[in-house]
């Protein structure tokens, strides 16, 4: 019995550890938010105009982004940006990319924030996004 406890705590502790350290690939996460596929571990939004310059929206999402967030690819010069966000016990990855879009008047923030495992994310990507 004890074999078998200790074998299900690795095997714990195996999984906690790949998901923890689980690596980045800009590539993969780094694409138009405006594409992004609707799915239950996935959440799109677009702000509506904001009376700001296209870098200076993004720049300013960017100085609101939660804890545990960094930037993966982008930056407000390049008019996109992906960010890195794990949760606090697990560390389980979310990604969001945003994108400012020039519009009369201002810009528009699209907003894209998906999970990268599971098949649910229990409406994280939406309240953070909403936030």
């Amino acid at each position: 019995m004890r074999t078998v406890i200790l074998l299900v705590a690795l095997a714990v502790v195996a999984g906690m550890a790949f998901v923890r350290l689980a690596q980045t690939d800009p590539e993969r996460w780094h694409t138009d938010p405006a594409e992004g596929t609707s799915s239950p571990n996935s959440f799109q939004e677009r702000s509506g105009l904001l009376p700001r310059a296209p870098d200076a929206a993004l720049a300013a999402f960017a100085a609101a982004a939660p804890p545990r967030t960094r930037v993966v690819a982008g930056g407000p010069e390049e008019g996109r940006m992906t960010f890195v966000t794990r949760s606090l016990v697990f560390g389980f990855p979310d990604y969001t990319t945003v994108a400012a879009v020039p519009v009369e008047g201002g810009s528009e923030l699209v907003v894209f924030g998906r999970s990268r495992f599971g098949g649910y994310d229990w409406g994280v990507n939406r309240a953070r996004i909403t936030a």
